[in-house]
């Protein structure tokens, strides 16, 4: 879903999203978020601009996509929605 239809609070969710995938990347020892995309096997799920808009917070990720980050960061899903 593009931002310019979407409401406040889903804007904000959506940048909190963007902001804990990249913390949990970063902690996880990936020096970037293309080095995470390259080196974690992301890749053969999401494209790196997709990546990039999900982490800057301009786009809502699908479950089954924010599955898989969690899976690639060795962590459950909870922990990356859970940013209330």
């Amino acid at each position: 879903m593009r931002n310019s239809k979407l409401t406040a609070e889903q804007k904000r969710w959506q940048k909190k999203f963007g902001d804990r995938l990249r913390e949990l990347i970063f902690a996880r020892g990936y020096q970037s978020i293309y080095d995470f995309w390259i080196n974690s096997g992301i890749s053969d799920h999401v494209s790196r601009s997709y990546l990039n808009y999900l982490v800057n917070g301009e786009r809502d990720p699908k479950l089954y996509l924010t599955r898989i980050l969690a899976k690639t960061l060795g962590t459950k899903i909870s922990t990356i929605v859970d940013f209330d």
